[in-house]
């Protein structure tokens, strides 16, 4: 702790080292610093910045004490005093700080105690914690009491979630207490005190009866055991509080509205989720419901698990009535970092209509989707700072939903954008140059085409180094082994299921050097797979096949640096052969499951690569401008698929980042005869200022029958008050609009009214829909634009 005063005096009072820091009549006292905090399972580091126009601090008595030597600063205190016009901030790690002003201030650090007059008090992320949202309140009063981080009492007070200097809305009354609805923890364990215990206390807000200054003296028989610092900053923020108001009144811009003798309420109280609309084809629509927290599971010494639950009440006119609900979790272990999150989720309908928007009939009029989510991240044996440690990582997904149609009809963005709907488990480990994966996968959903296993394992050895020499080269090992039971299954009434046991293994030898300037690869090896049935047989099937191949790069690399800055631009060219021989079986017979295996074809190709960078350092971080690698191939001869003479599409990918306002993505492939493109994807966006954003991308897959399409979005930031953004798709084979959507945000203080308009001109669908969103995080923003 540092201490910047004009004057300073000292005496011996009880068991306490008095100093009195007054201010030399130009500038106030400032008392600054940073401490390490010790809470239940965990160290946090916080920041403290205090002026006022005089402190006072008590320190622990030293054993022996010589006039004011050792210096004060460094002694553990136990208590502060501060008066005219003070400022505390205090804060932990990353979050935002706690502020406080007041007219007077006194703290007891050892009992969590305080006392304070004419304050205004900003708690941040009250509401943070187990759902991940928070938000701030703001605290004002005449006089405020505090005992521990679980009870505050505050007096002609008013309460907001409004942080203006004049809220917009804000309840106040006679007598405010906000005490916590969860048991507190236990103390701190006893250590000797250091000044990280003014952030554990001062953040509480824990305060004792007057009078003011001659309560913070320590008293024997009534003081708890000093610790280097307290969590309670933490309890504040994370625990949900009940906050009751004496003689209460709402204020709506100053003004002045009595409401009852009495009003309470929950922090952790649901929040709300409300959607209005039209549609041409759902009629008038509309959806109820809330989100709310389930409190925390404690695991002991694993850490615990925050539950939050949603349900809502979905009505449409033409439809019928369904609902929504589920849970989310998540997990943290004892020193407060995540290690696991998820969520559980239902949603279903009674459906009156006969046939979706696009005329297709359903099955069932029950419709629904249950879909959940796991990720574990395993504690690394050996712990985190181990030389090798143990990575263990499972991610889980269920998926089961009524009929093919159903997303389409009521998760549009989750049928055209997201990946394919699956149930599985898989379990990833590594440990230095060893990796292991095991896949469960099972059909759930009778209608689609999926490769179950049951389960696959594989084990992968990446590249051990087996000899080096400096000027001979290194000589490596790779190595991937996989087996399981597999089973194909198309959808019912179609072609007949399949299932077989089929192991696969590859080995090779690696070789590197540098020749001169370039550098030397080279690999060779083999590849055994057996499967107990094969194509029209239940007769198990074996197939061999040998590898190899080379490239030779050259790297070359310049610098250019000046006053504004440093750039690189590096360079690579490379070339090479692939080759896979000697295979005793083709693929057609063989069950089919995956193309990495079963697809595998005999080939002689030429490679030819490079690859252009060029980099700068932004903040002291690397930062690539540019980079661009093309690559081609050249088929030697005349095997499987491949036709001798022939070259391959030419594989382009190009990043582009020459500011922090613009960027570009694209990845092209185009065959070396002419025509469409076989694979086409580019995406280009402009953020030139804080409150505008656009983007434009161009997307086509396949050269066959395929369709481009044009889309382009822009999101505005009219004022703090409004924003609009409005989006377009185009079928650039047809010319014709595929989607219009606009979107007009009002956000008001802590909450948002969205109103979205959409228009489907292939399924002849407008829909209107009317949203009430909270904005209980600064990062929330339905137009996008938080941040940067």
């Amino acid at each position: 702790m540092e201490v910047e005063a004009g004057r300073v005096d000292a005496s011996l009072r009880g068991e306490a080292l008095v100093v009195v820091y007054q201010g030399d009549g130009r500038s106030d006292v400032h008392v600054h610093g940073t401490r390490r905090l010790q809470g239940p399972g965990r160290e946090r580091t916080q920041r403290l910045d205090l002026r006022a126009e005089a402190v006072v601090l008590f320190f622990e008595r030293p054993e022996a004490l010589a006039g004011i030597e050792p210096a004060p600063e460094r002694l553990p205190v136990r208590a502060l005093y501060a008066r005219g016009f003070v400022r505390l901030e205090l804060a932990e790690g990353d979050e935002p700080p706690l502020v406080l002003e007041a007219a007077e201030v006194g703290l007891d650090f050892v009992g969590e105690r305080a006392r304070l007059r004419d304050v205004e008090l900003r708690l941040p992320r009250t509401l943070a914690g187990r759902g991940g949202l928070g938000t701030s309140l703001v605290l004002r009063a005449t006089s405020l009491l505090a005992r521990g981080a679980d009870d505050l009492e505050a007096r002609e007070a008013s309460l907001s979630p409004c942080d203006h200097g004049r809220p917009h809305v804000a309840v106040g009354g006679r007598r405010v207490t906000v005490r916590s609805t969860a048991a507190p923890p236990p103390p701190p364990p006893p250590v000797a005190a250091a000044l990280g215990g003014v952030g554990g206390a001062a953040a509480a807000l824990a305060s004792r009866p007057p009078p003011l200054f001659s309560g913070l003296l320590p008293r024997r028989g009534r003081v708890r055991t000093p610790a280097p610092g307290s969590d309670a900053l933490a309890r504040m923020g994370e625990t949900p509080r009940l906050v009751r108001v004496e003689g209460a009144a709402l204020f709506v811009l100053g003004a002045r509205i009595p409401l009852s003798p009495l009003v309470a309420w929950g922090t952790d109280w649901p929040r709300p989720i409300v959607e209005a609309g039209s549609s041409n084809k759902f009629g008038v629509f509309g959806r109820l419901g809330a989100r709310f927290d389930l409190g925390r599971l404690d695991l002991g010494s694993l850490g615990g698990v925050d539950l939050a639950a949603r349900a809502t009440v979905d009505a449409y006119e033409r439809r019928g009535v369904g609902g929504s609900g589920g849970v989310e979790w998540r997990r943290r272990d004892a020193a407060g970092d995540d290690r696991g999150q998820g969520f559980l989720r239902f949603d279903g309908l009674r459906d009156r209509a006969d046939e979706d928007r696009v005329g297709t009939p359903f099955p069932d009029r029950d419709r629904f989707w249950l879909r959940g989510l796991l990720r574990e991240r395993l504690a690394p044996a050996g712990g985190v700072e181990a030389e090798r440690p143990l990575r263990v990582v499972l991610d889980a997904e269920l998926s089961r939903f009524s009929d093919p149609g159903y997303l389409l009809e009521y998760h549009r963005s989750v049928s055209k954008t997201e990946k394919e709907q699956e149930t599985y488990a898989h379990l990833r480990a590594s440990w230095d140059d060893l990796a292991l994966r095991v896949l469960g996968r099972a059909k759930v959903n009778d209608f689609q085409d999926q490769v179950e296993r049951f389960p696959e394992a594989r084990l992968d050895w990446i590249e051990t180094p087996l000899a080096a020499h400096s000027w001979l080269g290194a000589l490596g090992f790779d190595a991937a082994l996989r087996a399981g039971a597999l089973r194909r299954s198309p959808p019912r009434g179609g072609a007949r299921s399949y299932r077989a046991a089929r192991a696969d293994g590859r080995a090779r030898l690696t070789y590197k050097n540098a020749l001169g300037p370039f550098l030397l690869r080279a690999w060779a090896g083999g590849r055994e797979t057996f499967w107990d049935a094969r194509s029209g047989s239940p007769r198990d099937i074996e197939r061999h096949a040998a590898e190899a191949g080379w490239t030779l790069g050259l790297p070359l690399w310049s610098a250019l640096d000046g006053s504004w800055g440093m750039l690189r631009h590096d360079v690579l060219f490379e070339v090479g052969t692939r080759h896979r021989f000697a295979m005793n079986r083709e693929p057609h017979e063989l069950l089919f499951f995956d193309e990495e295996v079963e697809g595998l074809r005999e080939t002689d190709h030429l490679l030819l690569r490079v690859r252009t960078r060029l980099s700068t350092y932004v903040d002291r971080r690397p930062r690539k401008l540019i980079d661009l690698a093309a690559e081609v191939r050249h088929f030697l001869s005349d095997r499987g698929r491949a036709v001798a003479g022939t070259w391959s599409s030419v594989a382009l990918d190009l990043r582009l980042d020459l500011s922090p306002w613009v960027a570009l993505r694209a990845r092209w492939d185009q065959p070396t005869h002419g025509g469409k493109p076989l694979e086409a994807n580019v995406r280009v966006s402009l953020r030139p200022v804080a409150w505008l954003r656009a983007s434009a991308s161009f997307l086509q897959l396949g050269a066959l029958s395929a369709r481009r399409t044009l889309a382009w979005d822009v999101a505005w930031r009219l004022n703090p008050s409004w924003g609009v953004a409005v989006s377009q798709q185009v079928d650039l084979e047809r010319g014709d609009f595929l989607r219009h959507a606009v979107r007009v945000v009002r956000t008001f203080h802590r909450f948002a009214l969205v109103c979205d308009v959409q228009h489907d001109p292939d399924q002849d669908d407008t829909s209107v829909s009317l949203n009430f969103v909270p904005l209980l995080a600064p990062s929330d923003d339905p137009l996008g634009l938080s941040g940067s």
